[in-house]
């Protein structure tokens, strides 16, 4: 839980420590809900994202920030990543984020979930089991839309997450409100 308050501190000092010249009125720290579906593992995820975006002078394509998700799924997680984006086409978003997972499940589920192995030659999926933290890319595309006269916006998208040696494919839906 006190790993929450590194968020707002990180986007408070970038925010107030101009170490990039930016046009102030296109810098985003949003909230936002996201609701997917992981493709490997067939199961719904969501999560709670709190995040930071500042577009760069000069290009205003170009995107560096901050980001904290909290992901719901078979385990929960909490992850930090900096997002890189880039618009190639207005409202399409592409983006690349190295990232760091904490698994915050209790540790009853994994000892739960070897607990019901039938046989003990029964091949195991290891990483669930073992998963505590965890370096991570994700990258995907997705085409933003902000809602006209609001600071809403919505962001259907494709991603992809090299994580251990595995690679996970999922789409989905995010909802953010930008302040």
């Amino acid at each position: 839980m006190k790993h929450l308050l590194i968020i707002p501190t990180l986007i408070f000092i970038i925010h107030s420590v101009n170490l990039f010249s930016a046009d102030e009125h296109h810098n985003d720290v949003y909230f936002g809900a996201n609701a997917g579906y992981n493709i490997q593992a067939k199961h719904s995820e969501f999560s709670l994202i709190v995040g930071y975006d500042r577009y760069f002078d000069g290009t205003p394509l170009f995107t560096i920030g901050f980001l904290s998700e909290l992901i719901f799924a078979e385990h929960t997680e909490l992850l930090f990543g900096i997002p890189i984006g880039f618009y190639p086409i207005e409202q399409i978003k592409l983006w690349i984020a190295p990232c760091y997972a904490f698994n915050i499940s209790s540790k009853e589920h994994s000892e739960a979930h070897t607990e019901q192995l039938h046989s003990p030659y029964e091949k195991v999926d290891e990483e669930h089991i073992k998963f505590e933290n965890n370096f991570m890319l994700k990258f995907g595309a997705g085409y933003s839309y902000h809602f006209h006269n609001t600071n809403i916006g919505i962001l259907p998208f494709i991603e992809g997450t090299l994580i251990s040696k595995e690679f996970i494919i999922g789409f989905g839906i995010k909802f953010n409100l930008y302040f």
